[in-house]
């Protein structure tokens, strides 16, 4: 058990137990009270395991919205999941505001799914219209429901969310499908992403905005996969097009021949273990690599890096 002072103020502390570790917020800046709350938090998922300790403390977690995986573009954020979070709410429980884009949302963790809730109800034209608890539940009741646009865990407890997609299309071909996936931290998310894309852009947003890519779509009538797919490519590209032009070049300079194989290999998704085989280096060579590569870049993690990389 660590504390990991993630924010400037507020403590949060990593639990590892039985082979299972999560992140939770403590709520404080002060040592002495966030020392006090993180051991009651290891005292009762030692004493009463994970599933009972998720329902009573709310855990920090990092979502990734998979809008497109080659060229890989997605969004991510931090959350923090609620606690005696109901079960399921059906659409007649939400308030859709007029002319809001209906978002729905199939997740099995009601932590994770009253989170997701919680930041769409705070975002500019976008309503939460239903949420379900399992993929069963989401194509059963999603033909009858309002939506336009439906968010799918990617680890369902009944079924992979890619197989639910698949059958959310045939069962509402009207509604534009999004997966996402839950990771530990940013640091998982960036291990985890998959290779093989030509392109790797991740962009972190916050917690409300994290469907910003399709916002200039919004006017269409009908928001298909396809349309979706279009403006978000346009909304990353814009993105990367903001950037200042002429300061990446020069960092890059100043790496060594190394570190710039180092670099490319990241932006290809490769993980450092597949990096230290491919360069014939020891993983802690590679670590001390993306270090230097991070400190004259001026970044603090690997997506930062690899965004310069990719504007030289």
């Amino acid at each position: 058990m660590s504390l990991d002072q993630k924010h400037a103020r507020e403590l949060s502390v990593r639990v590892d137990h039985q082979g299972t570790s999560h992140y939770f917020p403590l709520r404080t800046d002060d040592p002495n009270l966030a020392a006090s709350r993180a051991l009651r938090i290891y005292r009762a998922i030692a004493s009463r395991g994970w599933k009972i300790a998720n329902e009573r403390f709310r855990r920090e977690l990092t979502v990734a919205f998979r809008w497109l995986d080659n060229p890989l573009a997605w969004t991510y954020t931090t959350i923090h999941t609620q606690t005696n979070a109901p079960r399921q709410r059906s659409a007649d429980s939400f308030d859709a505001g007029p002319g809001s884009l209906k978002v729905a949302i199939a997740e099995s963790d009601a932590g994770i799914r009253q989170a997701l809730v919680s930041c769409i109800s705070h975002m500019e034209r976008f309503c939460c219209a239903a949420t379900f608890g399992s993929a069963a539940e989401a194509v059963r009741e999603l033909p009858q429901r309002p939506t336009a646009l439906m968010l799918v865990s990617h680890s369902l407890a009944d079924k992979p969310g890619t197989a639910c997609l698949e059958e959310l299309k045939a069962a509402a071909p009207g509604v534009a499908g999004l997966l996402y996936s839950v990771y530990e931290d940013s640091e998982e998310l960036f291990r985890a992403t998959p290779g093989g894309a030509g392109t790797y852009l991740l962009r972190r947003t916050p917690p409300t905005r994290f469907l910003e890519p399709i916002t200039e779509v919004l006017a269409r009538k009908n928001l298909s996969n396809e349309e979706m797919a279009v403006g978000v490519w346009q909304s990353f590209k814009s993105t990367v097009a903001s950037l200042p032009i002429g300061g990446p070049a020069r960092q890059l300079a100043h790496l060594t021949q190394r570190e710039h194989e180092v670099l490319a290999l990241l932006s290809k998704g490769q993980l450092d273990k597949e990096i230290a085989e491919r360069l014939d280096i020891s993983i802690y060579t590679v670590h001390e690599h993306v270090r230097n590569i991070f400190e004259k870049l001026g970044v603090h993690n690997r997506t930062e890096a690899v965004v310069k990389f990719l504007q030289k």
